[in-house]
């Protein structure tokens, strides 16, 4: 009878885990993993830093386009920068101002004898100026 009792106690050995083995298991599977996340925590960081500046990056220079655009068609001589409150201060707050034009040309002063004409000028009192190239619409 004794053989039969230590086949059951042995069987019994076989048959599952003890809670201590469940708990030295979690315990290592969760150094593990604080382990792998001090190493993995960095790059993600890094790549989600680099994702934010490349979005920024184009926000910025989509503005500069645009910007840019609406300057080439502005009126000449109506660019101008003024600043809020007066004496340009820090922290005052810029303003761009333009006249927009809906068509553009050149033009010059009334034609010379030679035929080139003089360069515009706008202080002086010129009556006529002559259009070089189509009239805009």
């Amino acid at each position: 009878m004794p053989c039969l009792n230590l086949n059951h106690s042995a069987r019994s050995r076989a048959r599952g885990v003890t809670l201590i083995e469940m708990v030295i298991v979690i315990a290592i599977t969760a150094i593990i993993a604080a382990a792998l996340s001090v190493f993995i925590s960095r790059p993600v960081e890094g790549y989600a830093d680099a994702a934010r500046r490349a979005e920024l990056s184009d926000i910025a220079d989509t503005a500069l386009r645009r910007m840019t655009r609406d300057l080439r068609t502005a009126l000449p001589n109506s660019i101008r920068i003024t600043c809020v409150p007066a004496g340009c201060a820090a922290g005052s707050v810029y303003y761009l101002e333009y006249l927009q034009s809906s068509g553009g040309g050149r033009y010059r002063a009334q034609v010379d004898s030679s035929g080139a004409g003089l360069p515009l000028d706008f202080t002086a009192s010129a009556a006529s100026f002559d259009v070089i190239g189509t009239m805009p619409t």
